[in-house]
C-alpha cells in the first residue's frame, strides 16, 4: 500500500479497481437476493380460513344432520346385533343436551 499522502498513479489505480471487481458480487446474484428479499409471502390466510370453516361447519353440522335422522325414525330404536335382536332402546330425541350431542358426533368419527 501506498503512503497517505501520496497519489497513486493511473496503473496503481485501475489495478485496485481490477482487484477490487473480482471481489464484487455478479449481478445475476445480486437481482437474485433482491427479488427473493422483496417476494413477499403468500398469506396463511389463503388455506387457513376454508380449513376452520370447513371444521367448524362440519362440527356442527354432523350432530345437527344425527339428531334430525335419528327424530325421524320415531322415538324408539331397536339395537344392533351387539345387543341382542328383540332388544328396544327407548330415547327421547327432543331434549338433547351439549353432552349429548358432543357424544354422538365423537360417535360418528369413531366409526371412521
Amino acid at each position: 500500500m501506498s503512503r497517505p499522502g501520496r497519489r497513486r498513479s493511473e496503473d496503481e489505480l485501475r489495478a485496485a479497481f481490477a482487484a477490487k471487481a473480482t471481489q464484487a458480487p455478479k449481478a445475476e446474484d445480486v437481482l437474485r437476493a433482491v427479488r427473493q428479499a422483496t417476494r413477499t409471502r403468500p398469506s396463511r390466510l389463503r388455506w387457513l380460513l376454508p380449513a376452520v370453516a370447513t371444521a367448524a361447519a362440519v362440527a356442527v353440522a354432523v350432530p345437527f344432520a344425527l339428531s334430525v335422522s335419528d327424530s325421524n325414525s320415531g322415538s324408539t330404536k331397536t339395537l344392533g346385533k351387539a345387543a341382542g335382536a328383540g332388544d328396544v332402546l327407548q330415547c327421547n330425541f327432543v331434549d338433547r343436551t351439549p353432552r349429548d350431542l358432543l357424544q354422538m358426533w365423537k360417535d360418528c368419527f369413531d366409526c371412521l
